[in-house]
């Protein structure tokens, strides 16, 4: 049996894993952040109102609901980097529906991104916790989340002059090629996304009283 890593001296691997969760975190919250930024473009495109497009972050929430209580099986069958790297490949896969520049198209992309986004978020806090010190997890689980308002920065000052000079459909694929960025950087640091079978359980328990919820939720009563 392998030692608990949140046991061991601090070191280079827990800051590692550290950086790890964070780039991943990173990759998917520009894909997230994304559709707000793509709103008013595609809006002028479509001629409906700015705020029909606001849906879109409703219907990524829709599509995390329904993909997160499955994560521990899917973290069961490829592991932590299998499942890092399939999602973030679902989710700049996603993106491009936006590009048939409709609302109905939009709505389904947002969907189909909420439900490859449910799933990471559990792997990066699971890395995390069981590689960083007792005494320091809450500090490292603050910066890994921190990587969401950076991306939202990023986005912020990247994308918008992007679509005016080039257009909104290369604003599109712009995010989309930096989730397969995220892929590649999660096959190349494979090493740092190894859960192990106790990392795996512990994913599958937060997972699993959300999939007895939703089932229950939708039985019929005898």
């Amino acid at each position: 049996m392998t030692p608990d890593a949140s046991s061991s001296p601090p070191g280079s691997r827990p800051v590692a894993v550290l950086i790890a969760a964070s780039v991943t975190q990173c990759a998917a919250a520009i894909g997230f952040w994304s559709f707000s930024l793509l709103a008013p473009e595609l809006a002028a495109t479509t001629g409906l109102d700015e705020r029909d497009f606001g849906l879109a972050v409703t219907f990524i929430f829709l599509g995390a609901f329904c993909s997160s209580p499955f994560t521990g099986s899917l973290v069961g069958r490829l592991g932590g980097m299998g499942t890092v790297a399939l999602v973030l490949a679902a989710m700049g896969l996603a993106v491009l529906v936006t590009l048939i520049g409709t609302w109905t198209a939009t709505m389904a992309s947002a969907f189909l991104f909420g439900l490859a986004y449910g799933p990471q978020g559990a792997v990066g806090m699971t890395m995390v916790t069981r590689s960083a010190e007792r005494r320091m997890r809450g500090l490292f689980l603050s910066i890994r989340h921190s990587s969401v308002p950076a991306a939202a920065a990023l986005i912020g000052r990247v994308l918008p002059p992007l679509m005016v000079a080039a257009g909104w459909q290369a604003g599109v694929l712009s995010v989309s090629a930096a989730l397969f960025l995220g892929v590649g950087f999660t096959l190349a640091a494979r090493g740092l996304f190894r859960l192990g079978g106790e990392g795996r359980a512990q994913v599958a328990a937060g997972s699993a009283p959300g999939l007895a919820a939703l089932v229950a939720r939708f039985r019929v009563p005898p």
